[in-house]
């Protein structure tokens, strides 16, 4: 137990039984990383979200049948929304808050809350593309 209280960071030990090491302890130092991390973002794509936090399209404050419990479903559900339903989210900011709120993404809440002040127009369009933009690799 004391070896393992000794330990300096960036250090770990080899428990016994690996062949490497025989039927000792091995200490060693870790070596430094020769990538940079990347963090594979398209898994929250299809995280399927707890009870409540689901995004559920309303109509005049009430449930539609369209809902997304993943960013995968919210992708594929929001092209089908109606445009009324649409742009009642988009004008209350709801896109913003729900991307923040439940993923915790303030970059991305931040450049969909650009879109929902800017032109509706092409409100939809946008919005798709940021969220896949941050989501899905460059490949995709």
């Amino acid at each position: 137990m004391e070896t393992l209280a000794s330990l300096a960071i960036g250090e770990a030990l080899l428990l016994p039984g690996a062949p490497e090491v025989g039927n000792v302890l091995a200490r060693f130092r870790i070596a430094p990383r020769l990538t940079t991390h990347v963090r594979h973002r398209e898994k929250y794509l299809d995280v399927v979200l707890r009870p409540g936090q689901e995004f559920v399209f309303t109509l005049q404050g009430r449930a539609t049948h369209w809902r997304a419990r993943t960013l995968g479903e919210f992708l594929a559900v929001l092209p089908q929304v109606p445009e009324e339903i649409f742009r009642g989210h988009l004008s209350r900011g709801d896109f913003h808050l729900w991307i923040e709120n439940v993923f915790g993404d303030r970059v991305l809440g931040e450049e969909i809350r650009g879109i929902e002040r800017g032109n509706p127009s092409n409100a939809r369009e946008s919005l798709l593309e940021a969220v896949r933009k941050c989501y899905l690799s460059a490949a995709s």
